[in-house]
């Protein structure tokens, strides 16, 4: 955009000075025999002449520089406006994150302690492994990485194993199981507050 405007800038200001050329050598071609003049009024008629050719010239290029100044301030306009709605909407989304994250860390927090209290109960391990469901499905959409990330597969690992020692009898393991899924829980929380940032 700005090479086009400065290759127009240059016709445009190569005409005007073809054009004053022209009227020049079309006033010296034509009175090039006349005596140059003591009388001061044929000064001002011939000041009259060009400047009858010079001010629409002029005001042309005023009218040419007002228009290049209008588009280019427009595109500056346009450009910071497109910026700072691109700003905006990541600082919007980094603001839905970082509730999202919120959430999912009070609910787990919640769930894990209570967990904790009880160590042997089925119904806190089924608690904590559906809350986790819901919270990693609602996440998913603001955090795709955690398709991929190994911390959230370990976690749902570790917590249906815990819920499998329980089902079948191993309950010891499954109070085990508690230690790595606060682990590798404090590991996913770690790597979801890196994602919160753009």
């Amino acid at each position: 955009m700005k090479q086009k405007l400065y290759i127009a800038s240059f016709i445009v200001i190569g005409v005007c000075i073809i054009i004053l050329l022209i009227v020049f050598a079309f006033f010296i071609v034509h009175f090039k025999g006349q005596p140059i003049s003591d009388k001061i009024e044929y000064w001002g008629q011939f000041g009259d002449y060009f400047g009858g050719v010079i001010n629409p010239i002029l005001a042309l290029g005023n009218i040419f520089v007002f228009v290049i100044l209008t588009v280019t301030i427009q595109n500056i306009t346009d450009k910071n406006n497109k910026t700072a709605l691109e700003t905006s909407k990541q600082i919007a989304l980094m603001s839905i994150k970082h509730e999202e994250l919120k959430h999912f860390k009070e609910t787990m927090d919640k769930n894990l302690e209570q967990w904790e209290e009880d160590l042997e109960n089925i119904q806190k391990i089924k608690q904590v492994l559906y809350s986790y469901n819901v919270l990693e499905y609602r996440m998913m959409f603001l955090f795709p990485e955690l398709k991929d990330s190994e911390h959230n597969k370990k976690l749902r690992i570790y917590i249906v194993e815990a819920l499998d020692n329980h089902k079948t009898g191993r309950i010891k393991d499954a109070a085990h199981c508690h230690i790595p899924v606060n682990n590798t829980y404090a590991m996913l929380v770690s790597d979801l507050g890196r994602w919160t940032v753009l």
